[in-house]
């Protein structure tokens, strides 16, 4: 009796209109590549991860799982640079180490731009990122 699994169980948002989540994996299909470049840059290893990660869920499922919100909030953290002036954490450290004048930087601004805007038209702040998928 109480076996039974919703079909929208692990689903972020299964509100959420079709067509947006279909540009976001449209553009992670397009700029997927580029966007781990910055990814690793600003998060080391960690940023890699997580890019891959969102990338891999969102061209292999029609649906947002916690789990993906979750890496594409980490993953939006970085590329935003929310974190790089918490000097206990890594990001801090990858950010000194770029050069302002570097040609790099407005390429992660382009791509982060884009993968905003991709994500604003999400809602993935209906669950708490303590309830990732296991």
């Amino acid at each position: 009796m109480f076996d039974y699994i919703h079909p929208y169980a692990n689903d972020i948002n299964p509100t959420a209109k079709t067509s947006d989540l279909v540009l976001l994996q449209i553009y992670l299909q397009e700029h997927g590549e580029a966007l781990t470049n910055p990814a690793a840059l600003l998060g080391g290893r960690r940023g890699a991860r997580l890019a891959q990660s969102a990338i891999t869920d969102l061209s292999s499922n029609a649906k947002l799982s916690r789990r993906t919100a979750h890496a594409l909030k980490e993953l939006r953290a970085i590329l935003s640079l929310e974190h790089v002036h918490d000097e206990d954490r890594e990001e801090a450290g990858f950010f000194a180490i770029i050069d302002p004048a570097d040609p790099v930087v407005d390429e992660i601004c382009l791509l982060s731009d884009g993968f905003n805007d991709a994500l604003d038209r999400l809602d993935l702040d209906v669950l708490p990122l303590s309830e990732p998928d296991s």
